[in-house]
C-alpha cells in the first residue's frame, strides 16, 4: 500500500529473554504472546515506544529506529480527573492517607520496595492510613494496623480518580534489579499529578525525567529515602500542597494529548519526508 508501517509499545512484550524478567503471575501469559508482538515488530519500517529504556532495547535488538512518544492523558482523562479534584474540595479529617494503585499481580513485588518505609511510618504516625487499591497482595504483617489499611477493588479508568483523589500522597515503587521495571512509564505520576497530588517514585529513568525531587514529586532510591520523603509530606502541609500543586501544573502544560500529538506529528511529517513519495 506503500505506507510507512509503525510498531508502538509500551512495555517489554516483543522480547522474550527481557520479558521474563517479569517475574509475576501473568508472566506465562505474557511470555505466550511475545512472539506474536515480536514477529509484528520486525514488519514494521519504525517503532514508537513511551520509554529511553524500550527505545535502546529495539534499536539495539532490532535495529529498527525508534522514537520516544511518552504517555499522556487524554481530553476526557483530564475532564474525569477534573471532576474528581473538585468532589474533594472542603474534604479534610485529620488523616493523611497513602495510597497505593496496582493493575495486576505483577505489582506486588513493587510494593515489597516499600514495605519496610511503611512499616516504620505506619508506626510512627498513627494518624497516617494505607490505600490499597486494586489487585495486590500484602504481607499479613499489616494486619496490625487493623481498619488503617483501606483495600479499593480494582475499578474501570474511568472511576479510577475518584479513588486516588482520597489519597494526599501517591507512592510508585517499582522493583529494584528487575529489567522489566526499567522499561515501565511515568503514568502514575501523571494519574496523581493531575489531581494535585505528590508522588514518591522509584529511580527509573521515566520518573527521573518528570519529577524534579522537592519541586513537583520526590524520587526515593531506598527505604531511607522513602521514610525521609514520606515525613516531609506528611509532617509540612504547606509543602506537600506545593508539590501537589506543582504537579498539576506540569501534567497539564505538558502531558496533555495536544502537547504530546504534537510531537508525534512532526515526527511522522519527518519519517514521511524521509520516505519520499510514502504516505
Amino acid at each position: 500500500l506503500n505506507k510507512i508501517s509503525i510498531f508502538d509499545t509500551d512495555d517489554l512484550v516483543f522480547d522474550h529473554d527481557l520479558a521474563s524478567s517479569n517475574r509475576s503471575p501473568d508472566t506465562t501469559r505474557l511470555l505466550d504472546n511475545v512472539n506474536k508482538h515480536k514477529n509484528l515488530l520486525m514488519q514494521c519500517d519504525y517503532a514508537f515506544t513511551s520509554t529511553e529504556y524500550i527505545r535502546e532495547v529495539i534499536i539495539e535488538r532490532f535495529k529498527i529506529p525508534c522514537f520516544i512518544c511518552r504517555n499522556c492523558l487524554s481530553a476526557e482523562q483530564i475532564k474525569i480527573s477534573e471532576r474528581a479534584l473538585s468532589s474533594k474540595l472542603g474534604m479534610k479529617d485529620g488523616r493523611i492517607n497513602l495510597g497505593y494503585f496496582s493493575g495486576t499481580h505483577t505489582h506486588d513485588r513493587d510494593f515489597l520496595e516499600i514495605e519496610n518505609a511503611l512499616l516504620h511510618i505506619m508506626s510512627k504516625y498513627d494518624y497516617v492510613d494505607l490505600y490499597l487499591g486494586g489487585i495486590i497482595d500484602i504481607n499479613p504483617v499489616f494486619d496490625q494496623f487493623g481498619e488503617r489499611i483501606k483495600k479499593i477493588p480494582f475499578v474501570h479508568w474511568k472511576k479510577l480518580p475518584f479513588e486516588i483523589i482520597k489519597v494526599d500522597i501517591n507512592l510508585a515503587p517499582l522493583e529494584s534489579g528487575n529489567i522489566f521495571s526499567l522499561g515501565k512509564s511515568e503514568i502514575k505520576y501523571l494519574e496523581a499529578g493531575i489531581l494535585e497530588i505528590p508522588t514518591i517514585a522509584s529511580p527509573i529513568n521515566a520518573f527521573k525525567f518528570a519529577i524534579h525531587s522537592g519541586k513537583n514529586g520526590y524520587i526515593a532510591k531506598d527505604s531511607d529515602e522513602w521514610i525521609r520523603c514520606l515525613d516531609q509530606l506528611i509532617t509540612d502541609e504547606k509543602k506537600r500542597k506545593e508539590i501537589g500543586r506543582n504537579a498539576r501544573y506540569h501534567v497539564s502544560e505538558y502531558y496533555n494529548s495536544y502537547y504530546r500529538g504534537k510531537e508525534i506529528t512532526n515526527i511522522i511529517k519527518k519519517l514521511c519526508a524521509s520516505n519520499e513519495g510514502v504516505t
